[in-house]
């Protein structure tokens, strides 16, 4: 009887263990993100201010297509609403935080910077000419 009870005291004692050495597990694993999610807060938002004068509003709009590319489009409408004029620029951009350099795609076009506030307001700015073109607003 004594040995049997020593037999299953260790046992115990082993189960004990196995059971506490299994049961953790690594706190400091990364999860995993999908390959279709991003990261990124700019990728697939438009930003863009209007300017509303006498004759028709002109629209200034950033575009942000995918994770690397976006689109500078100034817009002029009539008083009527008709697009009178449109112009469309890429631009290849990168982020660190707050702050977006947008690197134009064709010759000619303005090296511009973005300098985003509150998470929906943009201060862009022409950075060839050293002149501000204006502030856009995340829609």
């Amino acid at each position: 009887m004594k040995k049997t009870l020593k037999f299953l005291s260790w046992m115990f004692v082993m189960l004990l263990t196995v059971t506490f050495a299994t049961s953790c597990s690594d706190d400091d694993e990364e999860p995993v993100v999908p390959s279709n999610v991003s990261n990124n807060p700019y990728a697939g938002t438009t930003w863009e201010y209007s300017d509303i004068l006498e004759a028709g509003t002109v629209t200034k709009r950033i575009r942000f297509a995918d994770e690397h590319n976006a689109y500078y489009e100034v817009e002029a409408r009539n008083a009527g609403g008709t697009i009178i004029g449109n112009n469309s620029s890429p631009y290849e951009y990168s982020y660190s935080g707050d702050f977006i350099a947008f690197k134009p795609l064709q010759t000619g076009m303005a090296n511009l910077e973005g300098r985003v506030t509150n998470g929906i307001r943009m201060s862009l700015i022409n950075t060839s000419y050293n002149e501000e073109i204006g502030i856009l607003y995340k829609k």
